[in-house]
């Protein structure tokens, strides 16, 4: 909950606008467009992974609100930034040594490398996620690359492997309409992890306009947040 509280707002932070109702976002309109009290200390920071063009095109986000986006402050993501990496890597061993009590392992630099060049589609959490992997997989204080190796390989689906092939098992007891329904959703799912979870760029890959895209994504129970 928020309010304002001897002339002192807080700071609230959502992460995902589109995710919000249009009773949320009419709310959240109204007070974006308010100015701040003098006294006011806090601010809105209102996240989304679509762009403006993205936003603007969604029947569910209200267009006011989406025009907010065309000054938005875009954060780059970690395949953009694997200069920051190690000093991530170090960040996290630190942060779940402290937390949750796992051993403290240091990264050598060549596991820093490897881990630098594989492709993060989960982005951050998804790094985060691989760093408490490895605390927990050994308390050698060294991390070396062929640990590395094994556990990323590890971490590899089978469908990844598979490159620009997707393998799918259709159960021949499903009428059409159910096959066609399995069929475009593993195909959607697929294609969302390779496009990264970015909607428009998945829509310009097959083809398809955004918004019908998005109403397909929803009926078939995909969300473009992982």
């Amino acid at each position: 909950t928020h309010r304002y509280q001897q002339g002192v707002f807080h700071n609230i932070y959502i992460p995902e606008v589109a995710e919000l109702s249009m009773q949320s976002q009419r709310i959240l309109l109204s007070l974006l467009q308010q100015p701040l009290l003098p006294a006011s200390t806090g601010r809105f920071v209102v996240a989304s992974q679509h762009d403006h063009a993205a936003l603007r095109e969604m029947p569910e986000v209200l267009p006011e609100l989406a025009g907010f986006w065309r000054d938005a402050i875009l954060v780059p993501t970690l395949d953009e930034r694997i200069e920051d990496i190690p000093e991530l890597l170090e960040y996290y061993a630190n942060w779940f040594s402290d937390r949750e009590g796992l051993p403290y392992r240091h990264f050598g630099v060549a596991a820093q490398n490897l881990i630098r060049n594989h492709p993060w589609r989960d982005g951050l959490n998804g790094l985060k996620d691989f760093v408490r992997r490895v605390l927990a997989h050994s308390d050698r204080d060294n991390v070396e690359l062929a640990e590395i190796t094994q556990l990323l390989q590890g971490q590899t689906r089978p469908a990844d492997l598979a490159g620009d092939n997707l393998a799918l098992s259709i159960d021949l007891n499903m009428d059409m309409r159910q096959a066609r329904e399995h069929f475009e959703r593993e195909y959607l799912k697929k294609q969302l992890e390779l496009c990264r979870y970015n909607v428009s760029e998945l829509a310009r890959k097959i083809g398809q306009e955004r918004t019908n895209l998005y109403r397909k994504l929803k009926v078939l129970g995909l969300h473009p947040k992982k």
